[in-house]
């Protein structure tokens, strides 16, 4: 069953990726979406799925311009803040 519930959770994430990258790319579509989204009144989930992206496709960014030490240590200390984070809610 966890195995199911990963596999499914990894689909899940990778279409929402593909689906937020095509919004992305076509400003006319991410338009018409926007429109039709605060029309149902569904604009906070979108938006915090579209903010938590842009973060984490700023971040990767980053570690690219770093040596493979200085990244090896900036991802260490962003997954002990993520567990700080977690170990907080």
């Amino acid at each position: 069953m966890m195995v199911f519930k990963t596999s499914l959770t990894r689909f899940v994430k990778a279409g929402l990726w593909l689906a937020l990258n095509f919004v992305n790319s076509h400003p006319k579509f991410h338009l018409y979406a926007s429109a039709v989204i605060r029309k149902l009144r569904l604009d906070k989930m979108p938006r915090s799925i579209y903010l938590y992206q842009r973060l984490t496709m700023r971040a990767d960014k980053q570690v690219h311009y770093l040596t493979p030490r200085a990244s090896q240590i900036y991802l260490d200390l962003k997954k002990a803040i993520e567990r700080l984070q977690q170990e907080n809610r």
